[in-house]
């Protein structure tokens, strides 16, 4: 992002109405003033699918992650990230009700994560050993502790760690509940919960599901099998809860309603579909195909998208997750910019685009004056301890490539 000082007194005649020869008194002539770009923080939740039918899918995950961290940390703005990972174990079905892991696989014997945001153990070359959790025993507290770097930060780590905590592994319950798990991992990230620390005030949350599934949220004993998941059930989770928890209680975030990306059994247009590769447009990651139409997780995406449109994406499970993951890292670019330092007077600010290779002008309007609605950009006076900020909209709508160019016109 770049910030100048233009030194322009010929252009306050058209911003100012004043004659050429004159400078208003409301004009800036301090042509040292600045503007300092602040960092939007943004809270990412992976929930991926870890049942058996998940290895191909997972490591296709962990390979082109790399892809969406590049394009996140090359965003417009500049992001303060949490990302966290957990996985659709709750429980399982009644014949068990099983709330572990069995006692096969490297995790044999360790609760499921329910939410919890779970660490995968890495070898000294910093591959994730798939399924193994960082997991542990705290003798103080008598508790069991999920350890290893689980709630990850910017840094040069982040790739790596976040490349192994996607191993979710293929031991977990064959009872997939995606929007169960994201609701207790947002529930434990407030105080005294395991996942303090990861959903901060004021940060933007998205949430990523990966799974091959539908989603079976329900009470314990509800459900007895997969038959009964993927028929409409009064057991099943109202959706409408999830909604209602998304848009209140989790949504303490001031970029905007939380947005929710879906990554299962989807063709090329959107539509539920098993993708057994009869669409000639899909180009599988592999040879796997999904287990079962998301019928209920699409019917969630729907109720979210009509209490706030356009926050939600969807794509197959089948086609290259390389493109998905840059399709959802444009779609968490946030759109609102904080300023840890603007000028004495907003109308100074000049906000244009670079959109490959081009410029495009975004003028400017301050919130809550007639032309805020139809204008580029909008500035935001900083108020309650908050920073001021200038939030991007219509046709300087931010994306993933877009480079923000902000200059200070002074007169002198």
């Amino acid at each position: 992002m770049r910030v100048r000082t233009a030194i322009l007194s010929t252009v306050l005649a058209a911003l100012s109405a004043c004659a050429c020869d004159t400078v208003p008194d409301s004009a800036v002539t301090d042509c040292n003033e600045e503007i300092v770009p602040g960092a939007a923080a943004t809270d990412i939740l992976f929930v991926v699918d870890d049942s058996g039918s998940m290895a191909e899918e997972q490591s296709a995950l962990s390979q082109n992650l790399s892809t969406f961290i590049d394009a996140l940390l090359g965003a417009p703005i500049q992001l303060d990230l949490r990302i966290g990972v957990t996985n659709t174990s709750v429980h399982g079905y009644p014949a068990a009700n099983r709330t572990t892991y069995g006692s096969s696989g490297p995790s044999a014997g360790v609760p499921y994560p329910a939410g919890a945001v779970v660490a995968i153990l890495q070898d000294p070359q910093g591959i994730g050993s798939t399924g193994k959790f960082v997991y542990g025993f705290d003798p103080v507290s008598g508790t069991t502790t999920w350890g290893g770097a689980r709630i990850l930060a910017n840094g040069a780590d982040l790739a790596g760690d976040f490349k192994a905590n996607v191993l979710q592994g293929t031991w977990g319950s064959g009872k997939e509940q995606p929007l169960a798990a994201m609701k207790l991992a947002l529930e434990k990230s407030t105080a005294g919960g395991v996942n303090f620390g990861f959903q901060r005030a004021g940060a933007r949350l998205a949430v990523v599901i990966l799974t091959d599934e539908d989603d079976c949220s329900s009470p314990v004993g509800s459900i007895t099998n997969d038959a009964d998941c993927h028929a409409p059930s009064p057991n099943l989770d109202p959706l409408s809860d999830y909604v209602t928890y998304l848009d209140s209680t989790a949504s303490i975030a001031q970029g905007g309603p939380p947005i929710v990306a879906l990554i299962a059994g989807f063709d090329a247009s959107g539509v539920p579909s098993l993708c057994r590769g009869t669409d000639p447009s899909f180009v599988p990651t592999t040879a796997s195909a999904a287990a079962a139409l998301p019928n209920r997780l699409n019917a969630f995406l729907g109720a979210l998208d009509t209490a706030a449109p356009g926050r939600t994406f969807k794509d197959s499970i089948c086609r290259n997750f390389g493109t998905s993951l840059l399709a959802i890292a444009n779609a968490i670019v946030p759109q609102t910019l904080p300023l840890e330092r603007a000028p004495a007077d907003w109308q100074m600010i000049a906000v244009a685009l670079n959109r490959n290779g081009s410029s495009v002008a975004c003028p400017l309007a301050v919130a809550g004056s007639p032309g805020a609605a139809t204008s580029g950009a909008v500035y935001t006076p900083p108020q309650a301890g908050a920073a001021a900020t200038l939030t991007f909209q219509n046709a300087c709508h931010l994306g993933i490539s877009d480079r923000i160019d902000l200059r200070i016109v002074c007169a002198r």
